[in-house]
């Protein structure tokens, strides 16, 4: 068994490992997670009963804006195989809440709404300032007629209100 661990220190001080202890749970554990819920931006499981500490690890990318949950209780998200997402998990039965929130999708809902009601407001101010002859009323229609005078090379602008 091999087994890569990386550990980053952003700190400006010494990094020191006090105690280590590596476990390989060779059992399959699969029995013990059921999805009650899932959808695109949402996942509801139900673990346990554990008798140790596991990390949870949830093959699906590891996206900001995601947010963990164990027991209602918001819990820090870990990066499992520098893609995927994972939270610890203590002894007991446990409900693990995945949810999907960026501030970004929001945003851009809003610019898109806003967007959308400046664009009906422009129609419906040129819709009540339409060109007379517009509305297909014929004592609201008018003609131009323009002509040029090639002798003068001057053009004549005559506007015919019937």
């Amino acid at each position: 068994m091999r087994i890569r661990i990386t550990v980053e220190n952003k700190g400006g001080g010494d990094f020191k490992f006090n105690r280590i202890l590596l476990r390989s749970d060779r059992r399959d554990e699969d029995g013990l997670i059921q999805i009650l819920n899932r959808t695109a931006n949402t996942a509801d499981l139900q673990i346990g009963p554990l008798e140790d500490y596991r990390i949870l690890t949830f093959l699906d990318s590891d996206y900001p804006g995601w947010r963990a949950f164990v027991n209602g209780e918001s819990v820090p998200i870990f990066r499992a195989n520098e893609q995927f997402k994972a939270v610890v998990l203590p002894p007991g039965t446990h409900r693990v809440y995945f949810s999907f929130y960026h501030d970004l999708t929001w945003k851009a809902f809003f610019v898109s709404m806003v967007t959308l009601a400046l664009a009906l407001c422009g129609l419906l101010i040129c819709w009540r300032m339409r060109l007379p002859g517009a509305s297909g009323n014929e004592k609201e229609c008018f003609s131009v007629a323009l002509t040029y005078a090639a002798s003068s090379n001057t053009a004549c602008f005559r506007e015919d209100m019937s």
